[in-house]
């Protein structure tokens, strides 16, 4: 594994060290049994996509990403399984991902 500098961000951060070991990532998975019906929490969305919850909530706002609901207009937000299923499968891959790496 070889470090390298990162280079300086828009802001004039400090420079940062970088491992630049490849790693691989685990695919984001809905396990099968999970019912289309079932609920998920924002909360459990945000942790099963890996996404921060400030990243999904900019996502609502924009109109961008899945389709939440609420139980009588108010309260904690909710996705089915389903939907959770329909907006992983419309993920754009990653350009490495087009090129078949």
């Amino acid at each position: 594994m070889s470090i390298q500098r990162a280079p300086r961000g828009l802001y004039g951060q400090e420079d940062t060290l970088v491992a630049s070991e490849s790693r691989t990532m685990d695919p984001i998975h809905i396990p099968h049994e999970w019912a289309d019906s079932g609920l998920l929490t924002f909360e459990e969305f945000c942790e099963l996509i890996r996404t921060l919850q400030r990243t999904v909530r900019d996502w609502r706002q924009r109109g961008v990403g899945p389709r939440w609901a609420r139980f009588n207009g108010c309260g904690r937000l909710y996705i089915t399984v389903a939907e959770a299923r329909r907006f992983l499968r419309s993920a754009t891959p990653t350009r490495l991902e087009e090129r078949g790496r």
